[in-house]
């Protein structure tokens, strides 16, 4: 690989990263405020006695009724997913033999790795601690080719030297696409609810927020 296509190929890879971290981070902060949403719905409800029906009794004919309630596939081939509030969302798959061949890129860097990596491959020499680093750093290969992190897998290539193949521009847009779709998946989670709730600042914020929850989820105007 040229030394252009490398540097191309690693900002890829550093934007893949970097917004897989984000991601990771907001997920966090997302398992914090999802519960205080909740505690903070639940008291807002209880003051003012508003009683909210769950989705088998909405199902039964109530006049209370989920924002966007059926999926829009239609029984089609385009995917969709359900976010907390009932908005559908489309997904965009790649397709299966984009998805293979671009593994099977990663597999061979996999395959390399464990040559240095694996604890069958380690030298008797080796103390204790560097094996398990070397532990460690296998078992997060082997993750990152499992869960197709394949920004982790390049990063531990280029500890141990491993040439990273070449990738063809279809393969690369692959990986542009990754990017894309990561980023919508980031801007899904910042507008959720439960991450708007987190960025309120006063009471006066929050109650705003309740008020605009409940009336899209469930039609109840206060």
């Amino acid at each position: 690989m040229s030394k252009g296509k490398r540097l191309r190929y690693r900002r890829q890879v550093n934007n893949l990263k970097y917004l897989h971290e984000e991601k990771e981070i907001i997920e966090e902060i997302l398992e914090e405020a999802h519960v205080e949403f909740s505690e903070y719905l639940a008291e807002f409800a209880k003051a003012r006695q508003l009683q909210f029906l769950d989705d088998s009794q909405k199902e039964e004919g109530t006049s209370v009724i989920p924002h966007k309630s059926d999926n829009p596939s239609g029984g089609s081939e385009r995917e969709f997913i359900n976010d907390e509030v009932g908005n559908w969302i489309e997904t965009t798959p790649s397709e299966p033999s984009e998805i293979d061949e671009v593994h099977e890129i990663f597999r061979k860097i996999y395959r390399a790795l464990a040559m240095h990596l694996h604890p069958d491959r380690l030298s008797p020499s080796m103390s204790e601690g560097q094996k398990e680093l070397h532990l460690r750093k296998f078992k997060a290969a082997k993750s990152a080719l499992e869960n197709k992190h394949y920004y982790n897998l390049i990063i531990l290539a280029e500890q141990y030297d491993i040439e990273i193949p070449e990738m063809s521009g279809e393969q690369s847009e692959w990986i542009e696409r990754e990017i894309r779709e990561i980023r919508e998946k980031i801007q899904n989670l910042q507008s959720s609810y439960s991450f708007l709730f987190s960025n309120c600042k006063t009471d006066e914020q929050r109650e705003e927020l309740i008020k605009r929850f409940i009336l899209q989820k469930y039609n109840i105007p206060l």
